[in-house]
């Protein structure tokens, strides 16, 4: 997974003092002002004087500096005031689908090359700045996810606020004996007993729970080394495009 800073990201944030943030991520993920020129199609010069506020990004550059910079699209889109086309409805965030999650079948964990990344308009959610999208394959979790068409926003379970109960739909890891890791997601039902099961949401019977156990004091997931769960669906949305709000064009949801 990408770094991450820690702190949470407030509207316009930096806006008048310039954007010397960006810089500092630069450092932190050993890249330069250059690889933001590169990657934005422009002259060094023209981004440096962006990063200093003296004119604003164009919204259609945040994904390509969200890559360059290994933060989540919907913070750094949160922390850079914008202007262009495509200005994004008050109530939507922009968040980058960067690999696929199968229902219902073990698969090899492959997340997608960032060049490979597209984009999903979401409902807008403050109590979680560090947001994820996985694209929903398999017919595991049918009835609450249609094949092919759903798309779940996700916290990772370190950045996940709340505890883990029944109802949860969770992402879950598990090793599989190569040095390698397989993913899946589930519906969490903890039963009266405190066994913690792994269940679909299918028409297909084949499709039986998985009992998980929890461990104390691994802050990065939920579980154990051999089977975990690292996140959280915060909801799920059809990718496709939302029609925009305030008669303003929303960007697609691929970009």
């Amino acid at each position: 997974m990408a770094k991450q800073v820690q702190e949470t990201p407030h509207e316009n944030d930096g806006s008048s003092e310039g954007h010397e943030w960006i810089k500092a991520r630069l450092k932190e993920v050993g890249k330069k002002v250059k690889d933001l020129a590169d990657a934005t199609g422009q002259p060094a010069s023209r981004i440096s004087e962006k990063i200093k506020g003296k004119t604003d990004f164009q919204v259609d550059e945040i994904p390509a500096i969200a890559r360059q910079l290994e933060l989540p699209v919907n913070v750094v889109m949160a922390r850079l005031p914008t202007s262009g086309a495509g200005v994004l409805p008050e109530d939507s965030m922009l968040v980058e689908i960067h690999g696929a999650v199968q229902a219902g079948k073990w698969t090899r964990t492959v997340k997608w090359e960032q060049k490979d990344w597209k984009y999903v308009l979401a409902p807008k959610d403050s109590e979680y700045p560090f947001v994820y999208a996985l694209r929903v394959m398999g017919d595991d979790m049918e009835l609450v996810y249609p094949p092919q068409d759903s798309v779940v926003l996700y916290a990772p379970y370190e950045h996940y606020k709340k505890p883990i109960v029944s109802g949860n739909h969770v992402i879950v890891q598990r090793a599989d004996g190569n040095g390698q890791f397989e993913t899946t997601i589930k519906e969490v039902n903890i039963s009266d007993d405190g066994r913690i099961l792994l269940e679909a949401r299918s028409h297909n019977l084949d499709y039986g729970p998985i009992e998980m156990y929890k461990t104390d004091g691994a802050p990065a997931y939920y579980g154990t080394d051999s089977l975990k769960i690292t996140g959280v669906v915060l909801r799920a949305v059809i990718e496709r495009l939302p029609p925009a709000a305030g008669g303003r064009q929303a960007l697609p949801t691929r970009l």
